[in-house]
């Protein structure tokens, strides 16, 4: 009987844990919310490793977010290249500037050195997890470049595995230009 009394317990405490991370306070529809701590991030960095050089654009713009009745957000927009000896593994230069054609989208919670967000694999037609760290006590600045796969389960149709790789190196430290 003690059993049965606990049920309802139990499921009231699952109710009120989940809701803390489901029902979040969004801004209001329409609302913008401006970010002033990721100035440092903006610019050109670039990596190089031997024959791999990977160079990214950084730029705060103003993004709209299609939650709760969508806002409008300042947020980290990126744009990368990536070369090989040279020539071109991959690329959203092209798009430079064009916010629907980004391959990284940061954001940060006024951490003025930490951004995280979802960065597009062009080749492997993937996302995953970046976290960009800037270390601006040594000169010049570094930019420190963490890939990885989104936390969760990964079901690919067609009896084809999941690609756990990426087509860019996934750590790196970028050197402002």
């Amino acid at each position: 009987m003690k059993k049965l009394k606990l049920i309802p317990i139990a499921i009231l405490a699952f109710f009120f844990t989940s809701c803390k991370v489901l029902c979040q306070n969004y801004p209001a529809a329409g609302q913008y919310i401006t970010n002033n701590t990721m100035g440092a991030f903006q610019g050109t960095w670039q990596w190089v490793s031997g024959v791999d050089t990977v160079q990214i654009f950084l730029t705060v713009k103003k993004v709209y977010i299609d939650i709760n009745g969508g806002y409008y957000s300042d947020a980290i927009v990126g744009w990368h290249i990536y070369k090989k000896f040279k020539t071109v593994v991959e690329s959203s230069y092209q798009y430079l500037n064009n916010v629907n054609q980004r391959t990284y989208l940061g954001g940060n919670s006024n951490n003025i050195t930490q951004l995280s967000g979802p960065f597009k694999d062009i080749t492997k037609s993937k996302s995953g997890e970046l976290e960009l760290s800037i270390n601006t006590t040594v000169t010049p600045n570094q930019l420190i470049w963490k890939l990885r796969n989104f936390e969760g389960a990964r079901v690919r149709s067609g009896g084809t595995p999941y690609d756990w790789g990426f087509t860019l190196p996934t750590d790196m430290v970028f050197i402002k230009q």
